[in-house]
């Protein structure tokens, strides 16, 4: 029977590497993770696994001793950043988990256990049976859970597909404006801003005010996540008929993303004749449009969230952070979007205005959100990516994103000078945030967990509206996207879209669709 059970394979710290990557994608199923995404960290923790076996080779020829130590630096490098995270969310001991002092303390604890294993008597050999099975079936659980997440996801009809208001006799071609409408994600508006951030935005306000935009002085988000507000102001409705078909307790995310990228505005707007310019973001949400005429620049070239998050889960990051600022390597961090190709986007966008033919570009622009890459002055700075808004980080927070909202206002002052210099034709230009800060980390909680002050901060944001030749009364100061939208639409457009009663809805990230109303 001992022989038996000594012959069963030492495979359980391989399939241990293999699960840990693919339980953090079965655990984001809600967004875009695709097979691809999981190749390359697989095959990392694969290699370190195989690795780490060489290795213990030389502590002990025990084939049972020889998988337990394999096991524990699978775990120690697919799992310390999980732990170093922790640890900095606990404000006793916060400032004392510097990567420094975290790699010192997992190699002391690695070498311990080490020394413990090759001294014991036992030989571990009855436990490799064992925990082959669990780690197998860890792994097949995670699998069927991210197959599962992939395969079933009840995707939206896009609103576009639904009975279209249809306009009566509008602009002739010639006198089609161009149209702009760009994003400025998490821009808090101006009350919040001076309250909450010690930031008075009168000036940038002022600026576009002369310039002729409209500019609300209560503007209020329709929604607190940026893929929920980009698919009620681009349907020019709330979201009701969506609930509707995925339910309030669907939790993909993703399975409102074709109601973003096939919605109404462009869909009306091509049938009048308009090029549609779409710019990508890192985010998945408005990752591509294949309605698009154009994309600038192409989807292909976004970067990979997944494997940037999965990397931050790793002894790799500390690693990688510790070394390249010595040999000038890449520390793997992830960044959305660049300050070049930030820099790049602005400018590209400015040079469109002025085509022979009417033009509606979509930008979603991820600024003023982090990461943040802009100093105040624009100078192009490291990348920083907070772990929490709050704690220890909360000064350090409020400061970079306060600089990096001073940049996005210099950067969308140049934007709107360059458009209006360019163009020969009259020109609608929309100027919009989904949402506001909050500082609530990554993920929205339940509204009764969150603190009145962050739902105000979250919900208040920054808008300002050029319409050429509208009526006095066309926008109001308390309007949010939704009735922006159906304004300049029904105005420029003649579609019979006639004002909604102004609402604010609230949901977490983990119930995005179990709205709640505040408004």
């Amino acid at each position: 029977m001992a022989a038996d059970i000594g012959s069963a394979p030492p495979w359980y710290p391989f399939l241990a590497s293999a699960y840990l990557v693919v339980a953090l994608a079965a655990a984001n199923g809600g967004e875009l993770v695709g097979p691809g995404d999981l190749l390359w960290p697989i095959l990392i923790s694969l290699l370190l696994a195989t690795t780490a076996w060489f290795l213990n080779g030389l502590v002990t020829k025990e084939p049972g001793k020889r998988a337990l130590l394999t096991l524990a630096a699978v775990l120690v490098f697919g799992a310390s950043g999980r732990a170093i995270v922790v640890v900095r969310s606990w404000p006793p001991v916060a400032e004392l988990a510097t990567d420094i002092v975290a790699l010192t303390l997992i190699v002391i604890l690695l070498v311990a256990f080490t020394d413990l294993v090759r001294r014991s008597s036992h030989s571990f050999l009855p436990t490799l049976r064992y925990l082959n099975l669990v780690a197998a079936m860890l792994l097949l659980w995670s699998s069927g859970q991210f197959i599962w997440n992939n395969t079933t996801a009840r995707d939206a009809l896009p609103m576009s597909s639904l009975p279209q208001a249809h306009a009566e006799a509008g602009h002739p071609p010639d006198a089609k404006p161009d149209f702009f409408f760009v994003i400025l994600d998490k821009y808090t508006g101006p009350r919040s801003l001076a309250a909450n951030f010690r930031l008075d935005d009168t000036e940038f306000l002022q600026f576009l005010a002369h310039e002729g935009f409209f500019v609300p002085r209560n503007a209020r988000a329709n929604y607190n996540h940026t893929f929920l507000a980009l698919a009620a102001m681009l349907n020019w409705q709330y979201l009701d008929t969506l609930v509707t078909a995925l339910g309030r307790d669907n939790q993909s995310w993703r399975a409102a993303y074709p109601v973003i990228e096939d919605n109404r505005v462009s869909r009306a707007l091509k049938q009048e004749g308009y090029r549609f310019v779409f710019f990508p973001s890192a985010f998945p949400m408005t990752k591509r449009n294949r309605f698009a005429d154009q994309q600038l620049p192409e989807p292909t070239s976004a970067s990979r969230e997944f494997q940037s998050v999965w990397l931050r889960t790793t002894l790799l990051r500390p690693l990688l952070e510790g070394l390249c600022p010595l040999i000038g390597c890449s520390t793997g961090k992830y960044v959305p979007e660049s300050a070049t190709l930030m820099d790049w986007k602005f400018q590209r966008i400015a040079e469109l205005a002025g085509s022979r033919e009417p033009i509606f570009v979509f930008a979603h622009l991820t600024v003023p959100h982090e990461p943040y890459i802009y100093d105040a002055m624009c100078g192009h700075r490291d990348p920083y990516i907070p772990e929490r808004d709050d704690g220890p980080e909360a000064s350090r927070v409020v400061a970079a994103y306060v600089d990096q909202v001073k940049c996005t206002n210099q950067r969308v002052e140049r934007l709107v000078t360059d458009i209006l210099h360019r163009a020969h034709r009259q020109t609608i230009i929309i100027l919009q945030a989904d949402h506001g800060h909050g500082r609530m980390g990554h993920d929205q909680p339940a509204l009764k967990d969150a603190l009145p002050w962050q739902v105000a901060e979250r919900t208040d944001i920054f808008a300002a509206y050029y319409l050429p030749d509208h009526p006095a009364g066309l926008l109001s100061d308390s309007i949010g996207p939704v009735n922006a939208v159906r304004a300049i639409m029904r105005h420029y457009y003649r579609l019979p879209l006639p004002p909604l009663p102004e609402r604010t809805f609230w949901s977490s990230s983990h119930h995005p669709y179990a709205f709640t109303r505040i408004r």
